[in-house]
């Protein structure tokens, strides 16, 4: 294609574009033919079956050489293309889930086939993008694309040229090519992109606002909206972070989803409510290295929002970029104006967080019979255990080995479906065949006198204070997330290690990109990593909570039905609980 271009015309072309470019074809195209210049499209999350979602909103940027989506932080990971936008969306409609929001962009097939908008509303995106006075520059791409219809489209184009021509002669913009811009560009800016903001009343004349914010390490969307003054996107760019389709090759666009935690609202329902209800005295100003919005809620207070080169604060309280996402998608909710103090060192965890774990519990309270005892039950079955605790005991140790070697077997084979049609034959035949009749529930008499109390306290005391250590990490407090005792970093390694494992069986090596875990005990990291997939449980929930208290009252159920098995007696059980946990 270069070369036929060449042939044509005597040179090989600055500019390219497409709805995607990969950084590696742009890597590739920069070096052996010199490109400058690359088009992509705008921020769209169901558009056209292609996801891009999480780049810089509306503006051009250096991209990183492992991930044109994110914006290079150093010279060295730097592609010396500049990349630009095209349709760029609606800074406040645009954001959003569908078509419909996708759909309120610069392109006049967009706004006039679904919207029924005219030139006037391409003509206020235009003054968005391009009049906005703590920028170094304002710079948007118009265009039609070529597949579709002159006769339909060629006046609705001309109208738009009419208005670029208009706000030409008024000296608000000059007319480029792609290449004369990024040549412009890379005059201007040698190093990496410089920051970038967008504040926007609503084009459709609405009441709403937004502020968006991009520098090369994060971008932060602000909206003034019907619930109030709402942060709803906030991702932090993180270095050596590579594009989904970077390593391998992909059958679909799916960039909505993070390997890193992300503020998301559109892909993950979760925003920031700073205030609600109307707002008074909007203002965004820039103070040396920050930039500044503040208002008055509707009580009068003033609040302020700052965007600093890698932090964000809020009224003052400073937090990490990491540490305010972390906050944020940890509650329950949207994260109300009472933050409980964000900048201030504590040693108490979120109180948001509590309602969140307590709906997991019972996640994994429901998920041990379903996916544990079930398919364990019918492979101790034969075994005709009368004791229910011993059935119970056996069957969650079973069913956790199954569960660990489908999962293992399902990733080597390229099944990932393969754990569902195995809990769907289990579950399926334990219902038709009646074999929950016979745990004979109704036979289980407990007798509940002093020497059953004491057995079990001692039980559930042990396997409390044999799980606090553990209990406390992955909790976020107010400087960051907090990992307690000699173990923390083992946990952390673990962390990683299950997120490896949700996307791959064998696993990639956590700390060494691209190379498989090799010669490395991982199957309890398995276990986590399909029990995450099949419940949606938080990876440290199950790793710092739910997994070791289960240990540990299986290794207190085990004990007690050895030593019975063994003694017949009840205080050898007491005394041999209390060696096992306290000693």
């Amino acid at each position: 294609m270069f070369e036929r271009f060449k042939s044509v015309f005597g040179l090989y072309p600055k500019s390219v574009g497409g709805w995607w470019v990969d950084s590696y074809s742009l890597g590739y195209m920069q070096k052996k033919y010199g490109v400058t210049a690359s088009l992509i499209v705008a921020d769209q999350y169901t558009t056209d079956n292609y996801q891009i979602w999480g780049q810089y909103w509306g503006a051009p940027y250096y991209p990183s050489k492992i991930s044109t989506l994110r914006p290079a932080q150093t010279l060295d990971e730097k592609i010396p293309v500049v990349v630009m936008q095209w349709a760029a969306r609606d800074p406040i409609n645009g954001y959003g889930k569908y078509v419909e929001n996708s759909t309120y962009s610069v392109q006049v097939n967009d706004y006039q086939d679904f919207h029924l908008l005219t030139e006037g509303y391409f003509a206020r995106l235009i003054d968005i993008y391009t009049k906005q006075d703590l920028n170094q520059f304002g710079q948007v791409v118009v265009g039609l694309e070529n597949s579709y219809s002159w006769e339909k489209y060629g006046g609705g184009y001309g109208k738009q040229i009419k208005v670029l021509d208009d706000k030409r002669k008024s000296g608000q913009l000059s007319l480029v090519t792609m290449e004369e811009f990024a040549s412009w560009y890379r005059n201007k800016f040698t190093t990496i992109s410089p920051e970038h903001l967008i504040v926007a009343n609503d084009p459709l004349g609405g009441e709403g606002k937004s502020v968006w914010f991009m520098n090369p390490f994060y971008r932060v969307g602000w909206f003034l909206n019907k619930e109030g003054s709402v942060i709803r996107d906030v991702r932090q760019y993180i270095e050596g972070d590579s594009e989904p389709c970077f390593k391998t090759a992909c059958d679909k666009l799916n960039f909505a989803t993070f390997s890193t935690r992300v503020l998301d609202e559109v892909t993950y329902g979760k925003s920031v409510l700073l205030d609600e209800g109307k707002i008074e005295d909007l203002k965004v100003t820039r103070e040396e290295e920050k930039y500044v919005l503040g208002y008055s809620n509707k009580a009068g207070q003033k609040k302020t929002v700052e965007f600093l080169p890698r932090d964000i604060s809020i009224d003052g309280k400073v937090s990490s970029v990491d540490t305010f996402i972390l906050q944020a998608v940890s509650s329950p909710g949207s994260l109300r104006e009472s933050r409980g103090g964000m900048g201030v060192s504590s040693g108490s965890p979120k109180e948001q967080q509590f309602p969140d774990i307590l709906l997991q519990l019972i996640k994994f309270i429901l998920f041990i019979p379903l996916v544990l005892f079930i398919p364990g039950f019918l492979l101790v079955r034969s075994l005709n255990m009368r004791s229910l605790p011993s059935n119970f005991f056996l069957s969650v140790i079973s069913g956790m080995v199954m569960l660990t070697l489908v999962a293992y077997l399902g990733g080597l084979l390229k099944i990932p479906w393969l754990t569902f049609i195995y809990l769907a034959a289990f579950v399926g035949i334990f219902i038709l065949k009646k074999y929950y009749l016979e745990l004979n529930l109704k036979g289980v008499k407990i007798t509940l006198d002093k020497i059953n109390l004491l057995v079990i306290l001692t039980l559930i005391t042990g396997a409390i204070f044999q799980s606090l250590s553990l209990l406390r990490s992955g909790w976020v407090y107010d400087f960051g997330i907090g990992f307690w005792g000699p173990l923390g970093h083992d946990g952390i390694w673990h962390q990683a290690l299950i997120n490896q494992l949700i996307k791959q069986v064998p696993p990639q090596n956590p700390v060494l990109s691209g190379e498989i875990l090799s010669n490395y005990h991982y199957f309890f990291d398995l276990l986590v990593a399909e029990t995450v997939r099949l419940s949606q449980i938080p990876v440290m929930d199950l790793l710092y909570r739910f997994y070791p208290l289960t240990f540990s009252v299986l290794l207190g159920l085990g004990t007690y039905l050895l030593v019975m098995k063994i003694t017949g007696s009840r205080i050898a059980t007491i005394i041999s609980l209390y060696f096992v946990y306290f000693q």
